[in-house]
């Protein structure tokens, strides 16, 4: 994934909520979808994605110009 950029932060917020969704599913056996939370200019408190029905599992979005595997 060396070199993966995004024409915009939503590009890259939406992409999070695939790999979300995705991670739920494979690890927790659930299939939840993941929505962008707000929109440019507002304050969204480092709240950038969250689940689109109930839940408490909340990511914030932060493109740091590459994706780590983080095996923990």
């Amino acid at each position: 994934m060396q070199g993966l950029t995004f024409r915009t932060d939503q590009d890259f917020e939406e992409i999070c909520c695939y790999l979300m969704r995705d991670w739920v599913a494979r690890n927790m056996r659930y299939d939840v979808q993941f929505r962008r939370y707000g929109g440019n200019g507002q304050r969204q408190h480092g709240i950038d994605i969250f689940p689109a029905v109930g839940g408490y599992l909340l990511h914030p979005g932060r493109s740091y110009g590459r994706l780590l595997n983080n095996s923990g």
